[in-house]
């Protein structure tokens, strides 16, 4: 190759390299745009972190209460909790449809008031589930007072049957 031909040719090549190496280089406008995106989730997973220790502690405050509503008692996984926040998770282990009444009271399990069904108007009733079909699980979170509590089936005869046991809050 003659030399009238090499110079323009390295000048070129000189010239091709440059122009590839600033489009690849470094561009600070990118990185702005790069950085801002990344920050502003960086912030909003710390908070979520936050909110999700949180609800942890929050739970772990709260005493859980296992209640097996079975044809025709009601077992519990413990039989006594500190006041405060109590969540009954409630399961029918039945064949039957059962409802679940927490009952604030000082009478016996096997002395409330009515017939078929408790008189729940003549009673403390502090917290209640509906119809719980049989292979359900509901759960009820209540905040209870230190004292003494029946904890009742009230479909009609349940009661009558067995469907209760005595709770107490320390």
């Amino acid at each position: 190759m003659s030399r009238k031909f090499r110079i323009p040719l390295l000048l070129g090549l000189l010239l091709i390299g440059a122009v590839v190496f600033a489009a690849c280089g470094d561009d600070d406008d990118d990185d702005d745009a790069d950085v801002t995106p990344t920050a502003t989730l960086t912030v909003t997973d710390v908070d979520a972190d936050a909110d999700a220790d949180a609800d942890a502690d929050a739970d772990a405050d709260a005493t859980g209460v296992t209640v097996s509503l079975e044809d025709f008692a009601v077992a519990l996984g413990v039989a006594t909790a500190g006041a405060g926040d109590i969540t009954f998770d409630v399961t029918n282990d039945g064949a039957s449809l059962h409802n679940f009444r927490i009952i604030r009271t000082d009478l016996a399990a096997d002395d409330l008031p009515g017939g078929a069904v408790v008189d729940e108007d003549a009673l403390d009733v502090v917290g209640s589930i509906g119809d719980i079909a049989p292979g359900e699980t509901e759960t009820l979170a209540v905040s209870l007072d230190a004292g003494s509590y029946v904890l009742i089936c009230n479909v009609p005869g349940h009661y009558q049957l067995g469907m209760t046991v005595e709770f107490a809050v320390e």
